[in-house]
């Protein structure tokens, strides 16, 4: 059995991630999530049984059981609590998952023993995620999508710098262009500074939580996919844009370098800032040129491209689910 101990219903991407995972999962083995039977099973578990659990962000010891303890975490900082690299270092915890070979490389320059370490990715549902335009009329003007949260300026997912290149850029193009912000309201936002930040005549401020099968629309509703992250552990919203064959805007000095660098619009330049909040604030992110934001999305406008097909063999959730396995087995 391989039991979950994460709420399957948030609706943040931590809760995207493992609700996927705990579907797709559920075609190869018996899953079960702690969060609500606890006291019925967990107990009960033995030595052959799994429980999943966030160290640091929980405690990972919590449950009096002798199920195997596998840590799973996505942290973007080049600097690692101390906290977060005991627990995954002790002798109780068998496994510890992270997304990216990028995620990989800061744990193990932050001491967590390498054997520990198996990269799992994050998935798509290609039955969600795919290109079918046709059902959609085309945009008046060109659109551009960002994907993610806000949280005031300097926010890592860099919907502030997307806002000021579009700023700078507008009236200067060979088409019209909007940008669309889909915002991630979970964690709480600040309405009046997002307004403040982000709000202007060829913006549009989408503050709408949809359920996972309604995503796709919103992909594919747009011309293409746009983020300025200075630090993914993963970047699933650009691998979902992916899936729908959007042309992409994007950093590719982190997590998403294991299967973005096949896009044609790639952010190079950036600059190193210390990372704000915690469990981040002690290292640091990379922070993309605002310069550069704006051209990239000059030069999309320019080509005016079309959809097209990635390589993105390996990051269906089912084939997720079965490296799982394989990771269980070995």
């Amino acid at each position: 059995m391989f039991v979950f101990t994460e709420d399957l219903k948030s609706q943040t991407g931590y809760g995207v991630v493992v609700r996927n995972l705990y579907k797709a999962l559920g075609k190869y083995m018996e899953v079960q999530c702690g969060t609500e039977f606890e006291e019925r099973f967990i107990k009960a578990l033995t030595k052959d049984d799994f429980i999943l659990v966030r160290p640091f962000f929980q405690n990972p010891f919590r449950f009096n059981t002798e199920a195997q303890i596998i840590g799973h975490y996505a942290l973007e900082s080049t600097k690692l609590p101390e906290r977060l690299v005991r627990e995954c270092n002790d002798d109780r915890m068998v496994q510890v998952w992270v997304p990216s070979n990028y995620v990989k490389s800061i744990a193990v320059s932050n001491g967590i023993i390498e054997d520990k370490l198996k990269v799992i990715p994050h998935g798509y549902n290609p039955d969600i995620f795919h290109d079918y335009t046709e059902h959609f009329r085309k945009n008046e003007n060109f659109q551009f999508l960002f994907v993610g949260g806000y949280t005031g300026k300097g926010d890592r997912k860099g919907a502030d710098l997307i806002a000021e290149a579009s700023r700078l850029l507008y009236g200067h193009t060979t088409q019209p262009f909007v940008v669309k912000f889909k915002i991630n309201t979970t964690y709480g936002v600040n309405y009046t500074e997002i307004y403040q930040d982000l709000a202007a005549p060829h913006h549009i401020l989408d503050f709408e939580n949809y359920p996972d099968e309604k995503m796709g629309d919103i992909y594919n509703s747009a011309d293409c996919f746009i983020t300025a992250s200075s630090g993914e552990a993963f970047n699933m919203t650009l691998l979902e844009a992916m899936a729908c064959g959007l042309p992409a805007i994007s950093p590719l000095n982190t997590g998403e370098r294991d299967f973005a660098t096949q896009i044609d619009y790639p952010l190079l330049e950036f600059q190193e800032v210390p990372a704000r909040y915690t469990p981040w604030d002690n290292g640091n992110w990379f922070r993309p040129d605002i310069g550069e934001i704006k051209d990239k999305m000059n030069a999309v406008i320019k080509a005016m491209p079309v959809r097209r097909s990635y390589n993105l063999v390996g990051y269906t959730w089912d084939e997720v689910a079965k490296k799982v396995v394989e990771c269980l087995n070995g």
